[in-house]
């Protein structure tokens, strides 16, 4: 997972806890832990885990594009080149297309 923009985090010496993986992909769905609240649902687990699909399929469609590089960060003018058309079209896997 990153870490900011562009730098990314080496990996953990161990593997989190279930629980603890549990609530880190609520929270992408929005999930608040509390002290003395139960463990999110499958509901939520659910949307969490399409955050993450999606934001992952937006990421490779990006770095397809060439306006992801290590160590840049993508400016408003490169984002209002893509949104019109400017930047060659990347075909993206299953029934997604752009």
């Amino acid at each position: 997972m990153a870490d900011g923009m562009g730098r990314a985090r080496p990996p953990p010496d161990k593997p989190p806890d279930i629980r603890t993986f549990v609530i880190d992909v609520a929270r992408v769905a929005g999930f608040d832990p509390g002290k003395h609240q139960p463990l999110p649902g499958t509901q939520l687990l659910w949307k969490g885990c399409v955050y993450l699909q999606h934001a992952t399929l937006t990421y490779r469609a990006l770095k397809n594009l060439d306006m992801i590089k290590k160590g840049n960060r993508l400016n408003s003018g490169e984002l209002r080149d893509a949104r019109r058309g400017k930047h060659k079209v990347v075909s993206l896997p299953g029934s997604w297309k752009s």
